[in-house]
């Protein structure tokens, strides 16, 4: 009979400050330990896969298939842009919003250090979450979008642009408050498929005030938010950050299952 456990991933030069391997000594399963980083690059998605007591069958072929699941917990951010058009009546252009220099901060951080059992299923052997927290720490989503947020209006099919790779965090427990400070232009297409910067001339409400323009054109804003809830091992949670005229907000979207994945292994 066999025991298998596999991990993802293989910890090589790049990631072995931040992951390690129990040795080969440990009685029952294997555990991995992961001390997450202060850089979003090196951050880790860690998948893990176990099968216990396994005989071996010819008829199989000796294939055994394993669902890998993620460990940690994932946070996205995503735009929508509900903006009305620029100008009136036949000459009005659709506005597109350019954001840069994004950056989320998280105030209150429990945890940040993870000793994960490859199966947690074994009595005792519950994953263990450590720190010296609560702990603060900022991280860069990224400092340009390539993509511009193009208008939508509301009740039609939504277009969201999300902001590039997840965060990938350990589990916390209780709230986690924080910040995401960030810098948008106002923009109009133009024929050419070239864009113009309109953010001080776009109009924001019906009585014709409009929006000032901050430095190098750009409007800087933070929004403070809350997750009022635990953040759960294999779960990705969606931060939502909506532009509406002059106003911006930030909401849970999605709070739902991270996709496992499935491999196969092959006895010799």
């Amino acid at each position: 009979r066999y025991a298998i456990f596999a991990y993802y991933p293989y910890p090589n030069n790049e990631i072995e400050n931040v992951i390690e391997v129990s040795g080969a000594d440990v009685e029952h399963t294997p555990y991995l330990t992961y001390t997450l980083p202060t850089d979003p690059e090196d951050m880790i998605d860690i998948m893990t896969a176990s099968a216990i007591d396994m005989d071996y069958s010819s008829s199989q072929g000796g294939i055994v298939n394993l669902a890998f699941k993620h460990r940690l917990s994932a946070i996205d951010v995503q735009m929508l842009n509900l903006n009305d058009p620029y100008l009136t009546g036949e000459d009005k252009l659709p506005v597109y919003i350019k954001v840069t220099n994004m950056n989320i901060k998280f105030e209150n951080l429990r945890y940040n250090t993870a000793k994960l059992y490859i199966d947690n299923t074994i009595p005792g052997h519950s994953d263990e979450f450590t720190t010296d927290g609560p702990v603060e720490q900022e991280y860069t989503l990224f400092t340009a979008l390539t993509e511009h947020i193009p208008p939508v209006e509301t009740g039609a099919n939504v277009t969201y642009v999300t902001s590039g790779n997840p965060l990938i965090v350990i589990p916390q427990k209780e709230f986690l408050n924080g910040t995401l400070s960030f810098n948008y232009q106002y923009l109009i297409k133009n024929t050419d498929g070239t864009y113009s910067n309109k953010t001080s001339e776009l109009k924001t409400n019906d009585e014709g005030g409009y929006k000032g323009e901050g430095e190098n054109g750009y409007i800087e804003r933070i929004i403070e938010f809350n997750i009022s809830r635990d953040l759960l091992p294999g779960r990705r949670y969606t931060l939502l950050l909506t532009f509406t005229r002059n106003a911006t907000t930030i909401d849970i979207l999605k709070d739902g299952d991270w996709d496992d994945h499935r491999s196969e292994i092959t006895f010799e």
